[in-house]
Formats: C-alpha cells, structure tokens, sequence
C-alpha cells in the first residue's frame, strides 16, 4: 500500500510538474501502471534501445493525433543505453524542444542500472531526478 502511495504521489508529480523529470531504475514500471490506470491516465512506454527513431516519431505523431488518450506519459525506458541519435529525439521530446508532445502529455525518460554511461550534463542541470 505505500508503495502504490509513493508511486501516486509521484505520478501526480509528473502530471503537474513544471520542470521535466526523469526517473531512475528503482522504479517498479508495473506498479506505475497500476496506478496510472486507476488515475485514468493514459500511458505508453518504449525501450529505446529496441525501437528506432522514427518509430519514435510516429508514436509521437500518434499522441499528437489523439490516439492514445488526451492525456498521459511516455515512459522512454532505457535513455541511458539508447544511441546518441535516440538520446538526443528524447531529450528534445522531454525538455520540449523541436520535437513537441500535447501539452498533457509528459516524456519521462527511465535510466536503465548503472552502466558507467556518461549523460550530458546540461541535460541533467535542467530535469528533476526521481
């Protein structure tokens, strides 16, 4: 119960935050679509290190279009092992630069384990670790 009491309060933290978040693997991803289910918030997550970009483009097209709710989080699983390519269309889509979700909808990245990866680090100056 206070797990899926954490997992709410940070998903209502997500929803009405000001500041783009990420979240690290300590996460329980099942847990945390438990809860958006029961907020009825629509979700979708992708491992990016197993799709390309432009099936990332798409899905984003989709959410644009309104086909996967109006409004909800794109969990991107994985940021930390995704290519360059794949962690740049992330960053873009989280801080909401060329690449733009509806307004109700949040990219969260996930950070995979440790993997001794170096992230840029004017990227992590301007999100929120959860």
């Amino acid at each position: 119960m206070r797990l899926t009491k954490d997992i709410k309060n940070t998903i209502q933290l997500i929803l009405g935050a000001s500041q783009s978040m990420v979240l690290k693997d300590t996460h329980n991803i099942d847990e945390i679509k438990k809860v958006l289910k029961a907020l009825g918030v629509s979700f979708l997550y992708v491992n990016l290190s197993l799709i390309s970009l432009k099936e990332l483009l798409d899905l984003v097209d989709e959410i644009s279009l309104d086909l996967h709710g109006s409004k909800g989080i794109l969990f991107l699983d994985e940021f930390n092992r995704a290519s360059y390519e794949m962690q740049q269309a992330a960053i873009n889509l989280t801080l909401r630069n060329q690449v733009n979700l509806p307004e109700d909808w949040q990219a969260v990245p996930i950070l995979g384990k440790d993997t001794g990866c170096s992230l840029d680090p004017a990227f992590l100056n301007r999100v929120l670790m959860v």
